[in-house]
């Protein structure tokens, strides 16, 4: 998936979850303005990210400057996938483990990193519980959507790391990121 691809994801789940944020107390008093981006209930968010280069089939996504980002909300029933997406926890760590896969800073997920940082901060609201963050990587690793493997510890060598990647041939992952991405499989050879 190309890098704007995984912006435009990233915004629209964050713009979802504006409301909940507002709703759990956790969205500071300076931020409520951003509200009014929140899709109202019952609707979805789609995000769109026009590049300077999108008229250049050729431009490369890692450097192309977003020109232009359009918000548009749709009713949930309209986009089955979306919806879908929207209250399937598995999918989302999918798509957080996706992106941090993306992510060339990154030369392994740590499982830890991923229940306790990334799903945490990704904004969803059910990832604001470490017993949920838990429970979901759990039944991910279970379903064989998500592998494990053990890395070195580059605070301390002499205790691995559990590290955790995407099995980018499971029929849920392709479901969830595109299959160009699955088969292609975007990062880091070393990423996971």
């Amino acid at each position: 998936m190309p890098r704007i691809e995984g912006i435009e994801r990233r915004l629209a789940r964050a713009l979802e979850s504006i409301a909940g944020m507002h709703q759990d107390g956790m969205l500071p008093p300076v931020l409520v303005p951003l509200l009014a981006l929140a899709p109202p209930k019952g609707m979805t968010v789609e995000v769109a990210v026009r590049t300077r280069d999108d008229d250049d089939p050729g431009a490369d996504d890692e450097r192309a400057a977003p020109a232009e980002i359009r918000i548009s909300f749709g009713s949930a029933r309209a986009t089955d996938v979306t919806a879908h997406h929207a209250h399937d926890p598995v999918a989302d760590v999918v798509n957080v483990l996706s992106d941090a896969e993306q992510n060339p800073q990154l030369h392994f997920v740590a499982l830890k990193f991923l229940r306790d940082r990334l799903l945490p901060q990704s904004g969803l609201s059910w990832a604001s519980s470490p017993h949920s963050c838990q429970a979901v990587i759990a039944e991910a690793i279970e379903r064989g959507i998500l592998t494990t493997s053990k890395k070195p510890n580059p605070r301390n060598p002499e205790f691995p790391v559990t590290a955790v990647q995407l099995n980018r041939e499971h029929p849920v992952v392709h479901r969830v990121v595109g299959a160009e991405v699955a088969e292609n499989g975007f990062g880091h050879a070393e990423s996971v």
